[in-house]
């Protein structure tokens, strides 16, 4: 089990722990560009399946780099219909979840 398979059982618990908007926030210094991607999708699979939704994703700006994300405008790009900021602190992800 790689770190983003791990990471994801516990964003999930915290996700169903926190109130229905919520934000979660990982650091993700370790990850390389395709774990950042999995925990992406996997997070959006996630909230699907607590009957929630990943609003968005803000990202620093090594890691948008290093997970190879093609920005579509200004700061910010799209992975798998989910909208991507380059907007945290070094080697941060922050997902933002909604009912």
């Amino acid at each position: 089990m790689n770190f983003a398979e791990e990471a994801l059982k516990v964003l999930e618990a915290e996700m169903q722990r926190t109130a229905p908007n919520g934000e979660v926030a990982v650091d993700v210094s370790h990850c390389s560009g395709s774990e950042i991607i999995q925990l992406i999708r996997g997070s959006a699979e996630a909230a699907r399946r607590n009957s929630r939704r990943l609003k968005g994703v803000r990202l620093a700006a090594q890691c948008f780099t290093r997970a190879g994300i093609q920005l579509t405008h200004g700061n910010a790009g799209v992975v798998d219909g989910v909208p991507v900021v380059m907007d945290v602190d070094f080697d941060k992800m922050e997902l933002i979840f909604e009912e």
